[in-house]
């Protein structure tokens, strides 16, 4: 192996009379190198030197249905090892976090009630304060707490409950088990060394249930105000129908019933329109909703029977209608003739409520443009005197 001197203070290394390297291409690697070294992390002989060892105190956690309640308990399992637990490990008369750093939580998804005081759905640190003839359970509303003497705040305490302690066979590790529960409630019980301390856990699974079932009965005014949409804004009737329907299979109301009157005259089916407006009408005026009024129902149902008759009476090849002055032949397109609620949003259904107006007062007073005084009693005789046939 031979050494050159180059210009520019640059040295050529030969391995023989085949292999040359340029010390300065090194050196433009060498920052590369280092930086993917640096990147690639540690060299795996060390992450195998890490050895995991079981816990000391394991964590455990416990789930339990109660009803329509998810009750969770999170814990450290600590151990007996030979060692005096009540009153000299655990002392009594000082609250104790219930296993080590952190406490034992307790989780509900639900309401719950603890001795008589609510507990709305979240996680809790469950504490004890030990005694020989009677112990309590803390529940406090800090889930994190890990040292009761710097950590715990008494004013956040959510419930108290004083329980008497019982005898058990002996157990070596602090476990947490539901020994007895229902449909309505539920027995925590904390068992370690030869004693165990019980907490009841009441849930409102009755309560819960018939607020379901409330929910349930009120499924018909979501799909009827589907229906209304459909009808108002989107102009798609067909759509409308089918949330209507819905909303009638699952309850018959003076609000749905109307909604699927509109529909109906408002895809020209007017004798359907005016059968079911009355079904409507018929409803008790204590079942009746809100919203509608026996005016409304009775105006549209008396331009609904005109637009019915004209069309029956109309022959079905001419597709024109003359236009007279007359209220009782006073033609009325499709368009015009489509009834549902006043709303700014439905020009076509307000031009109804007008109309028909109109014709009231000129039928009264013989002249337009003004107000009548008796369109009431023309709507009262239009709907007394009506039979079946609508007219």
């Amino acid at each position: 192996m031979s050494w050159q001197p180059l210009h520019r203070e640059t040295t050529r290394i030969s391995f023989g009379r085949r292999s040359r390297v340029d010390c300065e291409r090194q050196r433009a690697l060498l920052p590369l190198l280092c930086w993917l070294a640096a990147i690639a992390g540690p060299p795996r002989a060390t992450a195998r030197g890490e050895l995991e060892l079981p816990r000391r105190n394991p964590r455990a956690r416990l789930i339990q249905q109660v009803g329509l309640t998810e009750i969770t308990v999170e814990y450290s399992s600590l151990a007996v090892a030979g060692r005096p637990i009540w009153g000299t490990t655990v002392p009594e008369g000082r609250l104790w976090i219930t296993g080590e750093t952190p406490a034992a939580r307790l989780g509900f998804n639900r309401e719950v009630t603890i001795a008589g005081q609510k507990v709305p759905a979240g996680t809790y640190s469950l504490l004890l304060l030990p005694g020989r003839d009677a112990s309590t359970f803390v529940i406090n509303a800090n889930p994190g707490l890990s040292e009761t003497s710097t950590d715990y705040r008494p004013e956040r305490d959510l419930a108290r409950v004083t329980v008497r302690p019982e005898s058990v066979p002996a157990r070596e590790r602090l476990t947490f088990l539901f020994s007895d529960f229902d449909g309505d409630g539920a027995r925590l019980d904390l068992e370690w060394e030869k004693r165990r301390v019980s907490l009841p856990i009441e849930v409102n699974t009755r309560a819960q249930v018939l607020a379901g079932i409330a929910a349930l009965d009120e499924a018909w005014r979501g799909y009827a105000n589907a229906a209304r949409y459909m009808l108002e804004t989107r102009k798609d009737y067909a759509a409308g129908l089918d949330y209507v329907h819905k909303s009638l299979s699952l309850k018959e109301t003076s609000y749905n019933d109307w909604i699927l009157a509109s529909l109906l005259a408002a895809q020209g089916r007017y004798t359907e329109a005016r059968e079911r407006a009355e079904r409507a009408f018929a409803i008790a005026p204590g079942v009746r909703d809100a919203s509608l009024s026996d005016l409304d129902i009775g105006r549209a149902m008396a331009e609904w029977g005109r637009s019915a008759r004209r069309s029956a009476s109309a022959p079905r090849t001419s597709t024109k209608t003359k236009t007279t002055t007359d209220a009782t032949t006073n033609p009325t397109t499709p368009e015009r003739s489509r009834a549902a609620f006043h709303s700014s949003e439905a020009p076509s259904r307000s031009v109804i409520v007008v109309h028909v107006e109109g014709e009231i007062e000129r039928a009264h007073s013989g002249q337009g443009g003004g107000r009548g005084g008796g369109k009431e009693d023309e709507i009262d005789g239009s709907l007394k005197g009506r039979g079946k046939d609508g007219r």
